[in-house]
């Protein structure tokens, strides 16, 4: 008795034994699924996203305004109000933020999230720092600010602001995650 050569639905190229359990279907083994009635195909296994990383747009957009806001405002206060203590708060910071997001995503968690809260937090630390003298250098020059390139100049050598944004961000993205 000879087997026929079976070749995956979705890889053409790979021969295979497995067959779906459900619409037997042959599949490669990167295509199967374990589920507890024995091997399927992606399709049969019926494999659904859990809703807590369902991000709507309207949320996501929601939870990057609210995070842009907390963290550009939050910043300018923080760099303000504690200044030299800054990297020593900076766990609060980003807790704020990461908490604001998931609040305005109805405490929703995934990826993009994560990609917001840490654009809020680089962004208002960044802003929060630096921005009251760009405004002051744009107010003195008649409406013609610093050039950009000596802005991501002034940002790469404070190696304190990168340390308050990494220690931000991770406390950012546990309330996300």
């Amino acid at each position: 008795m000879s087997e026929e050569q079976l070749h995956c639905v979705n890889h053409p190229q790979r021969e295979t034994a497995l067959r779906c359990g459900k619409c037997e279907r042959p599949m490669c083994i990167d295509c199967l699924v374990h589920t507890p009635v024995g091997l399927r195909c992606r399709q049969c296994a019926n494999i659904k996203r859990l809703p807590i990383y369902d991000v709507a747009p309207g949320r996501l957009l929601l939870a990057a305004a609210a995070g842009l806001a907390v963290g550009v405002i939050g910043g300018a206060v923080f760099f303000a109000v504690v200044g030299a203590f800054a990297l020593w708060l900076s766990p609060f910071f980003g807790l704020a933020i990461g908490e604001v997001v998931s609040v305005a995503a109805n405490r929703k968690r995934g990826p993009s999230l994560q990609v917001v809260t840490v654009a809020a937090i680089v962004v208002g630390a960044i802003l929060g720092k630096y921005g009251p003298t760009l405004l002051l250098f744009s107010a003195r020059t008649g409406g013609v600010g610093l050039p950009l390139a000596a802005v991501v100049d002034a940002v790469g050598r404070d190696i304190w602001l990168m340390l308050f944004v990494v220690v931000a961000a991770v406390v950012g993205l546990s309330r996300v995650r």
